[in-house]
């Protein structure tokens, strides 16, 4: 798992996507999230929170799942059913 927590210029942030299995958007106070929809697009599944402000409209069973409050505990108990849902 890599966690980025810096910014990125445009390009270094394609080559992330592209390389991805999935991407993680714990963020739940994002209106209008780009970098989901960017995700999508370019055919990177999802794991979005579900009190996503904005978004969600485009997240379905073909492109990601939602979670609720999950933790690492909870996310270590469903991770084949997510890796296998996302990967």
């Amino acid at each position: 798992i890599t966690i980025l927590n810096k910014c990125l210029k445009e390009k270094h942030v394609c080559e992330y996507m592209k390389s991805a299995k999935f991407i993680i958007f714990p963020n739940n106070r994002d209106a209008s999230p780009r970098m989901l929809v960017e995700s999508i697009v370019r055919g990177t599944p999802v794991l979005v929170n579900d009190k996503i402000y904005g978004g969600w409209k485009y997240v379905d069973e073909t492109n990601g799942l939602f979670f609720e409050g999950m933790t690492h505990t909870e996310y270590n108990s469903d991770k084949e059913r997510i890796q296998d849902r996302l990967c």
